[in-house]
């Protein structure tokens, strides 16, 4: 422990930090050492780049933590706590009059959706659908590419890229479309879902030619924001 915060429902805020105390628990009883030789033989099995990707950022979450604590009880599982501060936004209360507005504008553009996890493409699809968008589907950044490019120019007004995936990862799809001779590739909207949302993932995702970046879990409201914020 760094420091001593007392925390009301989590949280505890000062001037301009709110420090948000986050627990996990792990109840399992497998875990990778990422440092050992076995590692190399388990590269390539579908859904290790998340995980991989996950322990990167609890990594980063760690740096940042001004309290650590784990508790935990044989049979149950451990419960592991960080100490987060958070930077208060003084323009969180601000109200922008054109927000109901741009779901009418947005209704009946098209979005390719490209996402590996079968759960979560079905639910952003739900979630687009609701709000009155057509979807076409692509469940990794290969298939996404093969479907912009076979696609009429303009045919798609957004995609909603994914980052870690398998064949091909959301970063080398943005390229390969971008790289496309054809008179949308440099004019599509781009947004990144990911759950990597530290700024030099924010950063990334930018370097590789996306237009925003979504991090995941997100609501409705925040998705379809998200694309119209990318035509401003």
């Amino acid at each position: 422990m760094q420091q001593n915060h007392s925390y009301n429902n989590g949280q505890q805020v000062e001037s301009d930090t709110v420090y948000k105390a986050l627990s996990a628990i792990y109840a399992g009883i497998f875990l990778i050492d990422l440092t050992d030789d076995s590692y190399r033989t388990i590269q390539n099995v579908p859904y290790v780049e998340k995980m991989i990707a996950g322990v990167s950022s609890a990594q980063r979450a760690l740096d940042l933590a001004v309290e650590q604590a784990v508790v935990s009880q044989v049979g149950v599982g451990t419960t592991f706590t960080v100490v987060l501060p958070f930077r208060r936004d003084a323009d969180a209360g601000a109200q922008d009059d054109s927000r109901t507005d741009y779901k009418e504008s947005l209704h009946g553009m098209t979005v390719l959706l490209v996402e590996d996890n079968a759960l979560n493409l079905e639910i952003t699809e739900y979630l687009l659908k609701h709000e009155g968008y057509q979807v076409r589907s692509a469940v990794n950044g290969q298939e996404a590419v093969q479907i912009f490019e076979r696609s009429k120019p303009f045919y798609f007004d957004a995609v909603l890229m994914d980052v870690t995936m398998p064949v091909m990862d959301g970063y080398t799809a943005t390229r390969q479309i971008r790289a496309l001779d054809r008179p949308d590739a440099q004019k599509v909207q781009i947004v990144a879902m990911t759950a990597n949302a530290f700024a030099e993932d924010v950063a990334k995702c930018k370097e590789a030619g996306m237009n925003a970046h979504l991090p995941k879990p997100f609501k409705a409201e925040q998705l379809v924001a998200s694309i119209a914020a990318c035509g401003n």
